[in-house]
């Protein structure tokens, strides 16, 4: 088969959006009626932007509450479809895409349906175009395929197909089977979209949650089953309605549906034993498996002439440990947990930092062949980083994510030989033994704008091939915030994706207009949570309101003794089943805390605390 997106999925002017599908590497377009209206270009000149770019027109969409009106609409509704035909024509394209009708005044009739649309079918085979059904699952009297595939059979033209939309389809959970016995031939066209399983209106569900194929949970894998026996071997097009994506600017966006579609196919071949591949051009022969194993370092972009975050991170236990011949670039680290903290002027780090504030402006990923995610990186469309080695950059393989940020990936080896080579080792001061047993990175929060939610889920699945979750919502005591996990196999890497729909909100800073993204807080994970908080400084933990353990007291959920212990050391507490979570924080610093945590059988977030850590935050920023 071949590519395609349909120009509503993305934002921004008719001709950034086809340059923006040209780039990502789509073969075909279909052109949203409305874009065409308001481009200020002809239909011919449209036609010739695509094709310049390499482009095929496959339709034009959508022809709406044409078939099965009364008489006395029939020929006003003939005459709107010949001036259709007059566009398609400029335009270059041969398919006209008409949605089945949705307008109170169409009869419940498929014998006129279908000499309605035979019609049309005649008119348009004159010119050599094609008529494409759709039907659309909030139609007034055609809402599933097989309905519309019972008009076009029972119309039997050459020039009448059926279009095949996976939301409409699936989302209705209509059966497949029948999808098995359309003749190759008579599909006009495969319309693509996956969506989050919602409970709420049709219309309304497909017009702001349609998404692309790895960011909801339609079971595409299934359809494309039904599709692939047809023996169908032309376009599917992506047509999505987002209103995040209509947020972001049409390169991401397109730059996310071409690499969806080669996700799609990755694990489709690699789930369905004896499944081919879905795309003409399919890269999976070249294209390496992800072998992300651990996070190696978090480089943080810091103010130089700011000093509040080093203090927070120190006082977690992290220390210097190494110092940049060259650069204003340190090394701290705790246990195999490394902090590069990056104040060089002219970098890009602080290039980074004039968007985000101290934040994380890269991370390094332990991987078994750091080579190979490179050349995954790159079948993805992802830009490789060149390390400037004159300015004594680290020369790691590195790429731009989605989000502009760089992402390194080394063994664990070359990257402590690269400190050996680049920085020169600083003796931090003795001091007492760390009390808490063994210390790793257990989590890391980090909150992402509007815009970037569905594609920082996608980059997580995509490149490092991370499995995406749901968390519960979070009730923030002005509002909500959504969030997403994405976690590698043994669970040495997970990442919290978060986004907060309240503005203000009561995460301190990190939400706030001094904040458009980053990190929010990392959580290290303990052996014994009780003697991590017992050894930080009064100053440093966040108090948590005496409130929180009156009211586990009242309940009796917790022991007495445990909870006397609890809440000298300001430690909240969950439970799962016969699992645990005990966590403690920081307070916050430029929008940035730290979290302990300690597990047993438990294999959540403490969700539950959330509201609680929010409102003693809340009420610390308040009192400062």
């Amino acid at each position: 088969m071949k590519r395609s997106i349909a120009t509503v999925s993305l934002s921004e002017n008719l001709e950034k959006k086809l340059a923006a599908i040209a780039s990502a590497g789509f073969e075909g377009v279909e052109i949203f009626e409305n874009d065409l209206l308001l481009s200020g270009y002809t239909p011919a000149q449209v036609g010739k932007i695509a094709r310049d770019l390499h482009l095929k027109i496959i339709a034009l969409q959508p022809f709406r509450d044409f078939e099965a009106m009364p008489v006395s609409h029939r020929e006003k509704n003939l005459e709107r479809a010949k001036r259709k035909f007059e566009t398609m024509a400029e335009l270059g394209t041969d398919t006209l895409l008409v949605c089945s009708n949705v307008s109170e005044l169409t009869i419940n009739s498929p014998r006129q349906a279908a000499d309605d649309l035979a019609s049309l079918a005649d008119i348009a085979s004159q010119q050599g175009f094609r008529v494409g059904y759709e039907a659309l699952s909030w139609g007034k009297h055609v809402n599933e395929y097989q309905a519309s595939w019972d008009i076009v059979k029972l119309a039997d033209h050459p020039a009448l197909g059926v279009v095949l939309d996976t939301f409409h389809i699936l989302a209705c959970k209509s059966e497949l089977n029948t999808l098995r016995t359309i003749p190759k031939e008579k599909i006009t066209l495969v319309q693509l979209a996956d969506a989050p399983w919602m409970q709420m209106d049709l219309i309304q569900w497909s017009r702001h949650y349609r998404c692309f194929p790895g960011q909801g949970q339609l079971p595409l894998n299934d359809f494309f089953d039904a599709l692939m026996a047809t023996g169908y071997d032309q376009y599917a097009s992506l047509e999505i309605f987002n209103d995040e994506m209509r947020n972001a600017s049409c390169d991401l966006i397109a730059s996310d549906g071409g690499r969806s579609l080669l996700w799609l196919d990755e694990q489709r071949v690699e789930n369905r034993p004896g499944a081919e591949p879905l795309w003409d051009d399919s890269h999976l022969s070249i294209l390496p498996k992800p072998c992300v194993e651990d996070v190696g370092f978090i480089e943080l972009a810091v103010d130089p002439r700011d000093n509040h975050f080093l203090p927070l991170l120190q006082s977690v236990g992290f220390k210097k440990t190494f110092q940049h011949k060259s650069k204003d670039v340190d090394v701290y680290q705790l246990e195999n947990m490394s902090f590069v903290v990056n104040r060089e002027p002219d970098s890009f780090a602080q290039a980074s930092h004039v968007t985000t504030g101290n934040d994380s402006c890269a991370i390094g990923y332990f991987c078994r062949d750091p080579e190979e995610m490179v050349v995954r990186a790159r079948q993805y469309g992802f830009i490789p980083y060149q390390a400037n080695l004159h300015a004594g950059e680290l020369p790691l393989p590195a790429i731009k994510s989605n989000r502009g940020k760089l992402v390194y990936f080394s063994s664990e080896e070359e990257f402590c030989s690269l400190l050996q080579r680049y920085f020169i080792p600083v003796h931090a001061p003795s001091g007492k033994t760390r009390p808490g047993g063994r210390l790793h990175i257990d989590h890391m929060a980090d909150y992402v704008p509007f815009s970037e939610f569905l594609s920082t889920n996608l980059f997580y699945r995509t490149l490092l091939g991370l499995t995406i979750s749901a968390m519960p919502d979070i009730s923030d005591p002005m509002g909500i915030v959504i969030s997403r996990t994405a976690q590698n196999q043994t669970g040495r890497v997970t990442h919290n994706i978060v986004l907060s729909k309240s503005v203000p909100t009561a995460f301190p800073g990190l939400f706030g207009a001094q904040r458009i993204a980053g990190m929010q807080h990392l959580a290290i994970i303990c052996d014994d949570i009780f003697a991590v908080a017992g050894a930080l400084d009064a100053g440093v933990v966040l108090p948590i309101p005496a409130t929180y353990y009156e009211s586990i007291r009242r309940h009796g959920d917790v022991e007495e003794g445990l909870l006397n212990k609890l809440e000298a050391g300001n430690i909240l507490v969950d439970r799962m089943r016969d699992g645990v979570y005990f966590h403690c924080y920081t307070r916050e610093v430029d929008g940035v805390f730290f979290e302990f945590v300690q597990r047993k059988n438990y294999h959540g977030f403490g969700e539950a605390n959330a509201g609680t850590r929010q409102q003693a935050q809340l009420l610390l920023q308040n009192v400062g």
